[in-house]
């Protein structure tokens, strides 16, 4: 988070296995919006609560997912990347 050069997300491997895709869609959402965009807990919907709903379906998915979408389309978006960021892209562009 805060560092729009690097995408870096950590899930918890023992609940990624036991997870439906439903549930699997729904930590790749939230946590590629902590990274991507720089959204914290609270804001962006019910898909940016620091913990699954209690009842997960595939239509609270969607709605929630239209909800964050709608949300992200109105802030701004940082484009350019930290200093450290960066220095890392360039670095890893001289090696290839």
């Amino acid at each position: 988070m805060d560092d729009n050069c690097v995408l870096k997300i950590q899930v918890d491997y023992s609940n990624w296995n036991d997870a439906d895709n439903i549930k699997r869609l729904w930590i790749m959402y939230h946590e590629l919006t902590h990274d991507l965009f720089n959204v914290e807990h609270g804001h962006g919907g019910p898909m940016m609560d620091p913990s699954l709903p209690s009842e997960l379906t595939k239509e609270n998915f969607l709605k929630s997912k239209q909800t964050l979408i709608n949300y992200l389309k109105l802030i701004k978006f940082k484009e350019t990347c930290s200093k450290k960021g960066e220095d890392k892209l360039r670095e890893l562009l001289k090696k290839n």
